[in-house]
């Protein structure tokens, strides 16, 4: 716990310290709003890093994170999309992918949800939150055994992974319970 604290300690730091720099200020949000849960001072930095650098897809892409963070999928949705469409060839669209399928799945849009989630999980299959969303998606939907496929990914990647161990990103303990919830569906152990 100490890491996490110095971890939200120094976001806030370089958010002081680095006011013009759009990327850190992004960084700084991003890890003050994981690590320090104080996602109104994020949500505020982050909107001053986009109004410094309104095309950075890395930015914007870490904006509508934050915005799933807080349960706001309409403009997580708009910024994903966004992000995409600034550097539709990144290796790295599945971050995006990916958080279009949390947003969707706030809406109660599953099947949107299941297609873009398995986009994420294939262009970045090494990535855990992709095959998460997967499981989590395919419960909605009523697919069971991709469910169930996920789950396997998803232990296959990290063999120590129980739902005890999963980290609460959301500002409302809802979004998470519903997904541990789909997640203890698929077959992932407490």
């Amino acid at each position: 716990m100490e890491e996490i604290a110095l971890g939200a300690r120094l976001a806030r730091e370089a958010l002081i310290s680095h006011r013009d720099e759009p990327t850190t200020i992004a960084f700084a949000a991003h890890a003050l709003a994981w690590l320090g849960r104080d996602f109104d001072t994020a949500l505020a930095a982050m909107e001053r890093a986009i109004r410094l650098n309104p095309n950075s897809a890395n930015i914007v892409t870490r904006s509508a994170w934050l915005r799933t963070w807080v349960l706001d999928p309409d403009p997580a949705i708009s910024e994903f999309s966004r992000a995409i469409r600034l550097s539709p060839v990144d290796p790295e669209i599945g971050f995006s992918l990916g958080g279009l399928a949390y947003a969707f799945l706030m809406k109660s849009e599953h099947e949107t949800a299941l297609e873009y989630a398995r986009r994420s999980a294939r262009e970045m299959p090494r990535w855990l939150p992709a095959w998460t969303a997967v499981a989590v998606t395919a419960i909605r939907n009523d697919r069971l055994q991709e469910a169930q496929d996920a789950a396997r990914r998803i232990l296959q990647l990290s063999p120590s992974y129980t739902l005890a161990s999963r980290i609460n990103v959301f500002r409302d303990i809802w979004f998470h319970e519903m997904m541990a919830d789909a997640l203890r569906k698929a077959g992932l152990p407490e």
